[in-house]
């Protein structure tokens, strides 16, 4: 009678339902956003776009390292274009590898500027190039080197930031996220940390919305550093739909210029 008990109890578990699982929400997920700022006479616009990049993509667009080694994808490639328009500037074109990682290899076109940039775990390389008007081409060359980081954070730019904040859901989820970010050649530790729900004009909409702030600043070890969202240095909020995590709005300070709010007025 003894050994019945637990057999019959198996049985039991063996024929109870097993208890219902909830699909996994997928993310939201953008592939286009175009932010509008405005003060006085000065106007800006932003437009990000994101899609999957293929294997021929990655081995035919990065470049090696003339000395060194740079770091080889790891999982999914993702990328990352950027084009700015602002007054008193000129556009302002930048293409952002970034898989699972952080950053691979970054190009910005300003006028007649040019920049590439390849990563690898413990530095960058990068290559200038300026075409002055009848003057031959000049090239700049240099490798920058950090120590190798312990924390294990990825190193992202501001698209990549955005597009991991609505990853992640941080319009739900009371979590930090930890990332590093590079300014003026140098690794900085970023965190961006939920904040509270305000009502708000959504972005393209005319109506109010229910938003989440999302305070993105420099990790207590780098406190004396400054973030660099969309031009806006120093500490920077980013306002997300409280409903569906998209970007909403950013909010920070543009040197010369102040306060400066960019309002995602598009967005696919």
């Amino acid at each position: 009678m003894g050994r019945a008990i637990p057999l019959l109890a198996a049985l039991l578990l063996q024929a109870a339902p097993a208890p219902p699982v909830e699909p996994p929400v997928p993310p939201p997920s953008w592939t286009r956003l175009r932010f509008e700022a405005r003060k006085g006479l000065l106007r800006g616009e932003v437009v990000m776009t994101v899609r999957a990049a293929t294997a021929d993509e990655v081995r035919t667009q990065l470049v090696a390292w003339p000395q060194g080694t740079a770091r080889e994808p790891s999982g999914a490639v993702r990328l990352f274009e950027t084009r700015t328009k602002a007054t008193f500037r000129s556009e302002m074109r930048r293409t952002t590898w970034v898989d699972d990682v952080g950053l691979l290899q970054d190009e910005a076109i300003e006028g007649k500027r040019r920049s590439l940039r390849r990563f690898g775990s413990d530095g960058a390389h990068q290559w200038k190039q300026k075409l002055a008007d009848g003057e031959p081409m000049t090239r700049e060359e240099k490798h920058v080197t950090w120590p190798v980081p312990t924390d294990g954070l990825p190193v992202w730019d501001a698209a990549a930031l955005i597009h991991a904040v609505t990853a992640q859901r941080l319009n739900t989820r009371d979590v930090t996220l930890h990332f590093a970010i590079l300014t003026k050649g140098r690794r900085v530790a970023v965190e961006a940390v939920p904040g509270p729900l305000i009502e708000m004009e959504g972005g393209s909409r005319s109506v109010k919305a229910s938003a989440r702030r999302i305070d993105i600043r420099p990790s207590a070890e780098d406190d004396e550093e400054s973030v660099a969202v969309l031009g806006m240095r120093g500490d920077v909020q980013l306002f997300v739909d409280a409903a569906s995590g998209l970007p909403l709005e950013v909010r920070g300070t543009v040197p010369h210029a102040g306060l400066i709010r960019a309002c995602v007025v598009a967005s696919e």
